[in-house]
């Protein structure tokens, strides 16, 4: 009886493959108990990840706004400074320098 070695490492990766995914989906008894202390703590530590996640976003994606809010309102300043403004020197240098 010739052995074909081939087939049977092909045959022994399959079993294995198989032997794995049953046990990896079998249900099993988690004998473990993790109290209110721990809970709270990794309930408030996702919370305060996501929130620094969120509140990163919300910067990055405001940026661009604020800089057009602060150029309108710098034209709007420079505007009513000009109108309301009295006509000043041309030569604003103060009289220490003579």
């Amino acid at each position: 009886m010739a052995i074909n070695q081939k087939t049977d490492v092909s045959n022994i990766k399959y079993l294995i493959i198989v032997m794995v995914l049953i046990g990896v989906t079998l249900p099993k008894l988690a004998v473990a108990y993790v109290g209110p202390g721990a809970g709270l703590t990794l309930i408030g530590s996702l919370i305060g990840v996501i929130v620094a996640i969120l509140m990163a976003l919300g910067i990055l994606l405001s940026w661009p706004l604020r800089i057009l809010i602060r150029r309108i309102r710098g034209m709007q300043t420079t505007k009513t400074e000009h109108q309301n403004r009295p006509a000043q020197a041309v030569n604003s240098v103060s009289s220490i320098d003579h």
